[in-house]
């Protein structure tokens, strides 16, 4: 099966912006992003969605959202904030 070629440096200003909110600060971008970032609104998007979802702030705020789902957020949540479960 072929594969999408990642982007390799260097890369355009915008690509390069984008990149570097993805990964910590000194870290290089991995494949994964480098390939997202082929098309880039689509990285945009995925990036935004992604510090949603895998955020420290993540929350579950209605009465179904508060079962057994949530526990494992919950948990982590009170776990990097030094609290305990």
């Amino acid at each position: 099966m072929a594969r999408i070629p990642a982007l390799e440096p260097p890369f355009a200003p915008d690509v390069e912006a984008q990149l570097a909110t993805m990964m910590p600060a000194g870290m290089p971008p991995i494949g994964l992003f480098r390939t997202f970032a082929k098309n880039l609104p689509m990285t945009v998007a995925m990036s935004n969605w992604g510090r949603d979802e895998l955020g420290r702030d993540l929350t579950c705020h209605s009465a179904s959202e508060r079962s057994s789902s949530c526990a494992p957020a919950r948990a982590a949540a009170a776990n990097t904030s030094g609290a305990s479960t």
